[in-house]
């Protein structure tokens, strides 16, 4: 996580924190995180893309809205 940025490590945090509830993370349930609170929303879904680009979340393949921590970011 050393090389995220403050506002990346927020948003995968939140979903790591999601994922840890319910198995993956929505979009919804992300935007009304506690940890994401003070962070506008579009930056949120360009933090989000720029995590799954960078292999730290991965997308669901069979649903829309739907993150997973990667493998590959453990």
């Amino acid at each position: 996580l050393s090389d995220l940025s403050d506002v990346e490590t927020k948003v995968f945090l939140a979903i790591s924190d999601l994922c840890n509830q319910t198995e993956n993370a929505k979009t919804q349930a992300v935007l009304q995180h506690d940890l994401v609170a003070s962070i506008e929303r579009a930056t949120i879904f360009r933090t989000i893309k720029k995590l799954e680009d960078c292999k730290k979340i991965s997308k669901s393949q069979h649903r829309n809205g739907v993150y997973s921590i990667a493998d590959s970011a453990m």
